[in-house]
């Protein structure tokens, strides 16, 4: 009776150590993709969480979810401002380490699926003395690989991004995250330049 009962402390002991590395996450972020049409780079916010599945001591997986608004002014022609909303799934691999007594280090690298929600056009112009805004979403325009006017411009919502990066989690409470991820999957056809998408991001995350 008494080995069943150690027995059974210790599977609970083992049981609450794995559940303890299993880190949930959800935090803000600031982040800065680029936009192909116009070429420039972009000021935006991301909200997400993840999850952490322990594999091995050290090692696991996290896949998560975001969802990401960033804009820019800029003035060319009577454009004034590119609005992009994007979903993404990120499964990253990661490993962990503790630095100090109530800091550890976490590495991470991994795929991302991203999702284009809409790539707005937002147009000011003044039409018989009113000011007047147009709102045009890029992707409908351009209408995927088929093109404009018939000629195959293609500018696809679905792509695929490679990342990583490295965050710091304090007091088992508070994770600071600096990340990179680049796309791998030319999101214009052929007959157009190569047009990889970049994805730097800094964010703090709360975990439960």
């Amino acid at each position: 009776m008494k080995k069943t009962f150690l027995l059974f402390v210790c599977l609970l002991c083992m049981t609450s150590a794995f559940a303890q590395e299993k880190k949930g996450s959800v935090g803000i972020g600031y982040m800065r993709p680029n936009c192909y049409y116009p070429p420039l780079d972009l000021n935006g916010v991301y909200l997400g969480f993840d999850y952490n599945v322990p594999i091995a001591k050290n090692f696991g997986v996290a896949p998560g979810l975001y969802y990401s608004c960033s804009a820019k002014n800029r003035k060319l022609n009577s454009l004034d401002m590119i609005v992009a909303q994007y979903v993404g799934v990120p499964c990253n691999f990661f490993y962990s380490a503790d630095i100090s007594q109530n800091t550890r280090v976490n590495f991470f690298a991994g795929p991302t699926l991203s999702y284009g929600m809409s790539l707005l056009e937002i147009e000011k112009n003044l039409i018989y003395n009113e000011i007047k805004y147009e709102t045009t979403d890029l992707y409908a325009y351009y209408g995927g690989w088929g093109g404009y006017n018939g000629v195959p411009t293609g500018y696809q919502r679905l792509f695929l991004m490679i990342g990583g990066g490295v965050s710091f989690d304090f007091s088992n409470t508070v994770r600071f995250t600096l990340g990179y991820d680049y796309g791998i999957i030319r999101r214009r056809s052929k007959y157009y330049n190569h047009y990889n998408r970049t994805f730097p991001h800094v964010g703090v995350s709360y975990l439960f």
